[in-house]
């Protein structure tokens, strides 16, 4: 019953979190676009859920349907591994994972080869590469084939051998390591452009990945050495030295799940913020009534009022709501605009709700009913 408890409790937990810190950041920066600081909204923990909650969907989505993929990817792998046909293939298929983390630590890296290089094209240097192992490749054979026209006539003669054998399989792999490592860094010059084009991906989230799924194959590898040599294995490991990379990879996820939430919030705030500066035109409107003028910014129209018996001296015009808080509400000019360039009309007003003001509301186009052609 306790460990049902913690499997759901963790969970909510940390989409808790994820919420808070995402509605957060989406409007801090929502709110550093129009000039503002994010504590003049005074946001509470649950209007900063309550306002994240359509756009964190996304991200939650993609991290069900990754958790999903991973633990499935892992079963998969303890099931191949039990059987001598998939044990091969599994065995691919971790070379294969081993040159993806090996690829996002190069992106996050930012393709070092490739710009040790001069930032060569990305096909001009996996020609190189392939051109580098082939050469080396051939240099190797014919090492090999030297090597093996000597006559082996006994035991000892093998023996003798050995370490010679030893050193080819260590330069063939050094060869195939070192042409696949700068094939894998011509690819992350390649993919460096869309990683930073891309909101959801981020570098501290490939450098976690990167790091995370090395681990474990790391592990993969390590219990399959293991499996294969039965008698060099002395004893098992404590427990923490078991559980600490499992931890340190959880830590590792939760970072990058973090900075991509950071880097996704930004973007959701500042094209929410650009859509709003957009369509200002179709806000809700805020007219003002006042006992002083006001002295708003130009591009607000205050014009007095006549008669004896009236409760308030001025009306003022055209404002836009921006966005209510608890002390009031924050308006911006109907001619504000960051288009061209930051000029004295491009300001955030607080209004105040006392007795010495009084404000009434238009509609915007969003508040209609059907959209006014």
């Amino acid at each position: 019953m306790v460990e049902a408890v913690g499997l759901i409790a963790a969970p909510a937990t940390f989409l808790t979190a994820l919420g808070f810190y995402f509605g957060w950041r989406r409007t801090q920066t929502y709110a550093v676009y129009f000039g503002i600081d994010s504590s003049m909204l005074g946001f509470s923990v649950q209007e900063y859920l309550l306002r994240s909650a359509t756009s964190v969907y996304t991200v939650v989505l993609v991290l069900v349907m990754l958790g999903l993929l991973v633990i499935g990817a892992h079963r998969l792998i303890l099931h191949g591994q039990q059987r001598p046909r998939g044990r091969l293939a599994v065995r691919v298929a971790t070379v294969a994972l081993t040159g993806a983390s090996v690829l996002a630590l190069l992106v996050w890296a930012g393709a070092p080869l490739n710009r040790l290089a001069g930032k060569v094209p990305a096909l001009a240097q996996v020609g190189a590469s392939a051109g580098a192992v082939a050469l080396a490749g051939v240099i190797l054979l014919l090492v090999r084939r030297r090597l093996g026209s000597r006559r082996l006539r006994g035991p000892a003669d093998h023996e003798r051998a050995a370490p010679d054998r030893k050193v080819m399989r260590a330069g063939v792999a050094a060869v195939v390591g070192a042409g696949a490592l700068v094939a894998l860094d011509a690819l992350a010059a390649a993919g460096d452009p869309v990683v930073r084009a891309s909101p959801l991906v981020t570098r501290d989230t490939l450098l976690s990945c990167g790091v995370g799924l090395l681990i474990y194959c790391g592990l993969l590898w390590r219990h399959w050495w293991r499996a294969d040599h039965p008698a060099q294995v002395t004893d098992r490991p404590p427990l923490w030295v078991r559980t600490l990379p499992v931890v340190l990879v959880a830590l590792l996820v939760v970072v990058g799940i973090f900075a991509a939430t950071d880097e996704y919030a930004e973007h959701v705030g500042t094209q929410e913020a650009h859509l709003t500066a957009v369509r200002l035109e179709g806000r809700r409107g805020v007219v003002v009534y006042a006992n002083k003028d006001p002295l708003f910014p130009a591009g607000v129209t205050c014009r007095p009022l006549k008669g004896k018996d009236i409760a308030f001296r001025y009306r003022c015009e055209g404002l836009k709501l921006l966005v209510r808080t608890a002390k009031g509400v924050l308006v911006l000019p109907a001619t504000w605009s960051r288009d061209d360039g930051i000029d004295a009309g491009d300001r955030v007003i607080e209004l105040g709700e006392d007795k010495s003001m009084r404000l009434e509301f238009t509609p915007g186009e969003s508040d209609l009913f059907f959209t006014p052609r």
